[in-house]
């Protein structure tokens, strides 16, 4: 356990004891002199223990090791992300559901306005949908295909295909 540092103006905060979100602060872990952050040894609810940064743990950035990424129920502001928005799994995920859900997408004629619709977990959570992809051979290469045509977006319903096996299934029908 390491001693408490010396006050650096108004910047020190002890925060042993507090809890933050999931997050109880155990004791204080460091100064980083380079980018001038305080970090507290932290254990979580679920019995993890992290090391953290005590700005994000005041401002609510920091509130759990991680765990609760499922948890999170949509709409939340707070709510902590996956660190996928720019990735192409994650814009796969988006347009397989504007596509069903947006009346203004090009292709929600042939999709949402045939009655095509997201199994809800997929359309809820981005992180059981990537688990799901992840464990079924998805890379950046490939597309995501639906084996019968006039089925939901479900998992015992699609596959990952390459661009031009995809379009060949397209031509054969």
């Amino acid at each position: 356990m390491a001693d408490l540092p010396l006050k650096r103006g108004n910047r020190f905060i002890d925060e042993t004891g507090n809890k933050h979100g999931l997050l109880t602060v155990l004791s204080y872990s460091h100064f980083d002199d380079k980018r001038h952050i305080h970090f507290w040894n932290c254990e979580c609810s679920c019995g993890k223990q992290i090391v953290a940064n005590g700005g994000t743990l005041r401002s609510g950035d920091t509130s759990s090791c991680g765990c609760k990424k499922i948890k999170v129920l949509t709409g939340n502001k707070n709510r902590v992300t996956h660190g996928f928005s720019y990735k192409r799994l994650y814009q796969t995920w988006h347009s397989m559901k504007s596509r069903c859900y947006r009346k203004k997408d090009v292709a929600y004629k042939r999709y949402g306005g045939r009655g095509i619709t997201v199994c809800e977990e997929w359309k809820n959570y981005f992180e059981i949908f990537k688990d799901w992809a992840l464990e079924n051979g998805y890379n950046d290469t490939l597309t995501i295909d639906r084996i019968d045509s006039n089925g939901n977006y479900e998992p015992s319903n699609c596959r990952w295909l390459t661009l031009s096996d995809n379009s060949k299934k397209r031509n054969f029908r």
